[in-house]
């Protein structure tokens, strides 16, 4: 593939390069990958920072995904700290129903 953002090129040997996508291979969540394209494309691919960010990861992601095949057990960490990246994308109000009434206790007990 070619990505038309980065110009990065990926994939080989029947791998992906994707960190996203190998992490959610033969899982439920491989269905959320086109969620997290139209993600990219919607709001990174919009702007300078965002650009900046999917540049990273296309440079990362291949390194990462190589050091995950050799590291079973650093897969299966990866897999799990991902689920929260991919439903807080998917359900951004979720993040603020949790993130704010918590912070409101850690306030609330500092200054206490």
């Amino acid at each position: 593939f070619t990505d038309t953002q980065t110009g990065v090129t990926g994939g080989r040997g029947g791998r992906s390069s994707c960190l996203f996508a190998e992490l959610t291979n033969n899982t439920k969540l491989a269905f959320e990958l086109d969620m997290l394209r139209k993600f990219r494309d919607k709001y990174l691919a919009t702007n300078v920072v965002g650009r900046k960010i999917v540049k990273w990861y296309y440079k990362c992601s291949p390194s990462l995904v190589s050091f995950m095949m050799e590291h079973k057990d650093v897969r299966v960490v990866l897999q799990i700290a991902v689920a929260p990246i991919i439903y807080t994308i998917k359900y951004p109000m979720m993040l603020a129903i949790v993130v704010v009434p918590i912070t409101v206790m850690v306030r609330r007990k500092g200054k206490s």
